[in-house]
């Protein structure tokens, strides 16, 4: 119970600074549907991720393999799906990020 407490605050900030960073630098007419792609992104990721992992899980329980053993090496094969995923992840992102910092004074200004 206290990994999925810790899980509810990490995600929480980290999908924060995801919508930050996919809308920093939009024009203001732009920033909806930013917002929208970015919204059906994290939903489209969440039900993918879980069937995929998933059925990864459950594939060692196709063969007619039983017992503690069979489902143990489902959830080792799911395990490591997800940081292969993860590490993808983690070097596309590194890949994409632009070098250096912006420059606040080019940055959108939002009046009314």
């Amino acid at each position: 119970m206290p990994g999925f407490a810790l899980l509810s605050l990490a995600l929480g900030t980290a999908f924060v600074c995801a919508t930050t960073a996919a809308m920093n630098g939009l024009p203001h007419q732009d920033m909806g549907l930013a917002s929208g792609l970015v919204g059906t992104s994290h939903e489209l990721g969440a039900a993918l991720g879980v069937a995929v992992i998933s059925t990864i899980a459950g594939a060692s329980l196709e063969g007619g393999a039983a017992g503690p053993a069979a489902g143990t090496g489902g959830f080792d094969n799911a395990f490591t799906a997800c940081a292969i995923i993860a590490a993808v992840a983690a070097a596309g992102s590194a890949l994409l990020l632009p070098a250096g910092r912006p420059d606040p004074a080019q940055g959108p200004v939002m009046a009314h």
